[in-house]
């Protein structure tokens, strides 16, 4: 929990409350690790994997609202939200 923790820039009781639920939901399991039975592995089940990949395929879709602009408003779209990238702060 403490490395998934770090990961996450989280506190690991929140980490533990995550993968607790992801365990009730049958997507995620722990495992032992065969040299330190102390350390506690997550790995996603088969219905976890095959939930990541339907979220990923779906968060990589734009919202149907995108298809009703034509090219210049996704244009003009695209030069607004590159003014909200973040910039690399300037030498000083």
């Amino acid at each position: 929990m403490r490395s998934l923790a770090d990961e996450w820039k989280c506190d690991p009781s929140y980490a533990t409350w995550v993968v607790d639920h992801l365990e009730d939901l049958g997507l995620a399991q722990r495992r032992s690790v065969a040299h330190d039975l102390r350390v506690k592995l997550v790995v996603l089940t088969a219905k976890g994997l095959k939930t990541r990949t339907a979220l990923l395929d779906e968060f990589h879709q734009p919202p149907p609202e995108f298809a009703a602009l034509d090219r210049a408003d996704l244009q003009a779209l695209e030069r607004v939200l590159a003014k909200l990238a973040p910039r690399p702060p300037a030498p000083g």
